[in-house]
């Protein structure tokens, strides 16, 4: 009897052992919603091993979102940050993991500079990489 798991390539049939569906588990790839803290207008955010960036996955074809971080070590509101004149803070990401903030976020409560805030972004993850990511990065 020949045996059939899920598929990722739709149009190729295979007998599954299961070593073959052990395989075929791995080799599923998830889509993570997942944030960075960093404190720096630009620079490289740190790719879990075995994942890559989805790009153009926000509205509009946005890369990656800026979002405030109540405090150093804790999960992102939904708030996107503005700057000092109240315009919203815009953020570009490439492939390798470069992030660019087009201005410095500023918290108006307290008439200061943000000190530290959250690059939320996409990833393509094989579940076999899944233990790489770090859980309370991930968002819904």
């Amino acid at each position: 009897m020949t045996a059939y798991v899920f598929n990722p390539f739709p149009f190729k049939r295979f007998d599954a052992t299961e070593g073959d569906r052990v395989t075929a588990l791995e080799d599923t790839n998830v889509r993570v919603k997942y944030f960075e803290e960093t404190g720096s207008t630009f620079g490289t955010l740190t790719i879990p091993t075995g994942s890559s960036i989805v790009l153009d996955r926000f509205a509009s074809l946005v890369d990656a979102i800026t979002l405030v971080l109540p405090a150093s070590g804790q999960r992102p509101r939904e708030q996107i940050p503005t700057d000092l004149n109240r315009t919203l803070v815009e953020t570009t990401l490439d492939i390798n993991g470069n992030y660019v903030l087009d201005r410095q976020p500023h918290d108006r409560v307290n008439g200061t500079n943000y000190v530290t805030w959250a690059v939320v972004f996409y990833l393509l993850v094989p579940l076999i990489s899944y233990p790489n990511l770090n859980e309370f990065n991930i968002l819904d």
